[in-house]
């Protein structure tokens, strides 16, 4: 078939014609103009040996495919050399092109601009090689002078033919790569002095007895051989060190859609097709196709094949891989490859556990002179492996990532998905100047009906609200169940007045009856609403106060309400706590609180948690919750830092000046990480208080790390190039926690408490929790476990591995006066430990 006008393969044609010319020309002038090469002479039998041995050694050769080409490399050194003592150069010459003929007679495959640029490069080689050596010495073999001249006419040949083959890729498909070009130069050096040694063997032992000629050949044929087998254990050995770097390229590439796609791209150029195939089959469901094709001339979208295709249905029913060509097939087999455009193919199935589910399939070799192989087939096989397993792992992950972020019964996001699309919603509208609306929905005479009905009924109830609210909203809104009866949408809006009216209508079309029992039950709802960002800059401020609104909704007998500053009856409190805040931490009002962490298999108490509380002297105690965020949002977060870190180090370096090791855990606020000199700062504070960094863990929520990467991680980096332990808060909740986990440079992951609380009830949290401990564990990191509060939870955690607890169990908060007297009672010094400072309390009894 004809390549089109202006295809690719025309134009590269057009270009290897070019380059066989601007070879050919100054070759064939020199061997018509240059006295030394127009030299002829020779014995009949030394030409016929000259010849048969170029033929032998040109049908053996070793292949090396790059893309749409296949360069062979042979033992071709060897005859000339032999032919450069034995022959003349025109005579030599004349050998070779006569040997090129045989073996172009003989395989009748390649092009004819292949054959053209083949016998202008063997020109170039062989009349360099003469130069080189006529130049340089004489044909007496048994002189080593003679030895190094004929070792530098076969370097330089093997040279000027290495440059012509790198111009030929170039012209052809463009420059290889650095890698590709470092295969191909290395193959053809290697083999060039083996060959050309192997040569000069045989012209001395010509040169010695003539008989000598059969222990030529046989030497020859086993180092042939020897090359061949050579070659073999190589190939072996690539598709091994392929097989590894898929495996790692398919861990980097996470996420199923990722994976089926670049995984297919590079499984097709690991085994150089034109066209690759993934057929994955699911019950009940249409099969998922993905397509990766380099052939410029197919297109890029191909007909989906049958799944009643007859390669997809032995691979379903077999079990087993398949190579098919055009020349074997049976004519199913051959319709089948016609159907697909293809002369060959190779098929694996794609096993999940024990099913097939699926199968992946090549098309055609990407060069002409080279069909996919028994060993081709068993490598698809290993990464067809490879690539069930990245997806099916990454369905996994999304499965355990689905059910944290959704709730069960209704299938809606649940509050910690809401609050994550809310603060992506507030971003959007900060950036295109929008308003998103907050609309939270309650659902009055729930409890009612559920006392009337049941739980069974209640929960259809929830549904079928969960069912109508979908239809009700648009793609663009979110719909989330927030809790037991209350519901939430988020939505775009021009004005308050706009979400007021789509709150009313959302109200009206909740309150028509639903079916139940042989019942219309008739549900009232109320509805709080809050714009942003006019209300909060944040998820949770403006679910706050959405709740603010729906409050004051119920409580006024209304049925939906707008959010009103003057309701927020604690925005006063919060304004109070502001202008206290700065005085409370330089009087001692901030106390800091120690609770301690267990490991479980040693018993070691490994470190407390530092939390702090304030002591208000009128409100009382005043929870973190309140005011940490005040801090950061008025500065004052660097001098509670520093006062929660001084007195924690304060603290270890007293229990150190007793032989007592107990490391103190800090949480870190990300307006911390975004101080470039953060790191130094620490350094310094650990100096003056004599404390190991070891010692020091920071506890970093994700999310904060992820506010501004490029700024926070390399002050992570900084601290944990210190020896400061870095611990990843909350893991489980943030909204990239997989995605980048191994770029931070922890040392710990916390289980959030919410999933530890309830995993005894709850098989969707145990699911996550054992998720998140076999995470750590192949991410070598320690995994601790918050909200540890009965021995249940204890011993689900141990079953699962989990190295560290912390939560009620153990022990509340304490004060460092009552965390002594804990101390006392409920540990003992365990042994030392050589090379460490102080010894590890252990759990007694």
């Amino acid at each position: 078939m004809e390549a089109a006008a202006g295809s690719p393969l025309s134009v590269s044609r057009r270009r290897t014609w070019w380059l066989t010319a601007a070879i050919a020309a100054p070759s064939i002038a020199a061997w018509t103009l240059h006295p030394l090469l127009r030299v002829s002479g020779g014995s009949l039998t030394a030409s016929a040996a000259i010849v048969a041995l170029y033929v032998v050694v040109d049908l053996v050769p070793v292949r090396l495919e790059i893309r749409r080409q296949t360069w062979l490399f042979s033992l071709a050194e060897t005859p000339m050399v032999v032919g450069l003592f034995l022959l003349q150069p025109a005579s030599l010459l004349g050998a070779r092109l006569l040997a090129m003929l045989v073996v172009f007679t003989i395989r009748r495959t390649f092009a004819l601009h292949k054959q053209a640029l083949n016998v202008a490069v063997v020109q170039l080689e062989v009349g360099i090689a003469c130069l080189v050596f006529v130049t340089l010495g004489d044909r007496v073999p048994t002189d080593p002078l003679n030895w190094l001249a004929a070792g530098a006419a076969a370097f330089t040949a093997v040279m000027a033919g290495a440059g012509c083959v790198y111009a030929a890729i170039s012209l052809a498909q463009g420059r290889p790569s650095g890698r590709q070009t470092v295969v191909m130069l290395a193959q053809a050096f290697t083999f060039a002095p083996f060959s050309a040694g192997l040569g000069l063997m045989i012209a001395l032992m010509v040169a010695v007895s003539p008989w000598a000629v059969l222990l030529a050949a046989t030497t020859f044929a086993f180092i042939a051989a020897g090359f061949r087998a050579y070659a073999r254990v190589l190939r072996r050995h690539e598709s091994l060190e392929n097989t590894y770097r898929y495996s790692r390229f398919l861990e980097e590439n996470r996420g199923a859609t990722e994976a089926l796609a670049a995984g297919l791209d590079r499984v097709r150029d690991l085994l150089n097709a034109t066209t690759g195939l993934i057929m994955l089959t699911e019950a009940d469901a249409p099969p998922i196709v993905a397509w990766s094709t380099a052939d410029t001339a197919r297109p890029s979208r191909p007909e989906p094949p049958d799944p009643q295709d007859p390669f997809a249905v032995r691979c379903r029913t077999d079990q087993r891989g398949l190579r098919v060509n055009s020349k074997t097939g049976t004519e199913q087999d051959r319709q089948a490859l016609q159907a697909r455009g293809a002369t060959e193919i190779i098929a694996v199935p794609l096993r999940f556990g024990r099913d097939v589910r699926g199968h992946l399939e090549l098309w055609d070799r990407q060069s002409a002179q080279a069909s996919f192989t028994d060993d081709d087939l068993q490598f698809l096989g290993n990464l067809a492996s490879h690539l069930a397993a990245a997806i099916e792992n990454d369905r996994l992950v999304e499965r355990l990532r689905h059910a944290a972020y959704h709730d069960r019964l209704t299938g809606l996001p649940n509050r910690e998905q809401f609050a994550r699309s809310v603060d992506q919603a507030i971003a959007d509208a900060r950036r295109t100047g929008g308003l998103v609306a907050v609309l939270l929905l309650d659902l009055d005479s729930f409890k009612d009906i559920n006392d009337a009905l049941g739980h069974d009924y209640g929960d259809d109830l929830l549904v079928m609200i969960s069912q109508r609210l979908r239809e009700q909203t648009s793609e663009q809104d979110v719909v989330a169940r927030m809790g037991a009866d209350e519901f939430a949408v988020l939505c775009p809006v021009t004005d308050m007045a706009a979400a007021l009216a789509r709150a009313e209508a959302l109200r009206e079309t909740l309150a028509a009856g639903y079916p139940l029992a042989g019942l219309a039950v008739e549900v009232s709802v109320s509805v709080g609403v809050t714009i942003a960002p006019d209300h909060a800059q944040s998820a949770g401020a403006l679910m706050q106060r959405a709740d603010v609104a729906l409050n004051h909704t119920k409580s006024t007998g209304r049925r939906v309400t707008g959010y009103l500053p003057s309701m927020d009856q604690a925005t006063m409190h919060r304004l109070h706590l502001v202008t206290q805040l700065r005085e409370a931490i330089k009087n001692g009002q901030i106390q800091v609180l120690y609770q301690p962490k267990i490991a479980l298999a040693s018993r070691d108490l490994v470190g407390v948690e530092a939390l702090v509380r304030w002591q208000h002297p009128q409100h009382g105690q005043v929870m973190p919750d309140q005011f940490v965020p005040l801090a950061e949002h008025t500065g004052l977060i660097d001098l509670l830092t520093d006062h929660v870190l001084r007195t924690s180090l304060g603290q270890c370096r007293s229990w150190l000046d007793r032989g007592t090791r107990i490391g103190v855990a800090v949480n870190l606020s990300v307006r911390s990480l975004l101080e470039t000199s953060f790191a130094e700062r620490i350094a310094a504070i650990l100096a003056e208080y004599d404390v190991p960094p070891e010692l020091l863990t920071f506890e970093i929520t994700e999310n904060n790390v992820m506010t501004d990467k490029e700024r926070t991680l390399p002050v992570l980096d900084e601290l944990h190039r210190l020896g400061v332990q870095l611990s990843i808060d909350d893991f489980g909740t943030g909204y990239s926690s997989l995605a980048y986990l191994r770029r931070l440079p922890v040392d710990e992951v916390k289980i959030d408490k919410d999933f530890v609380l309830t995993m005894g009830t709850d098989l969707g949290d145990m699911a996550v929790v054992r998720a998140i401990v076999e995470l750590g564990r192949s991410l070598s990191l320690r995994v601790v476990a918050e909200g540890v509060e009965d021995e249940l939870a204890r011993d689900l955690l141990s079953s699962m591995e989990c190295e560290v607890i912390q939560g009620f169990m153990v022990s509340r908060a304490l004060s460092a006066k009552r965390l002594e007297a804990w101390l006392m009672a409920r540990t003992a010094l365990g042994p030392e430990i050589p090379g460490l400072r102080g010894r590890r309390p252990q759990l007694a009894g």
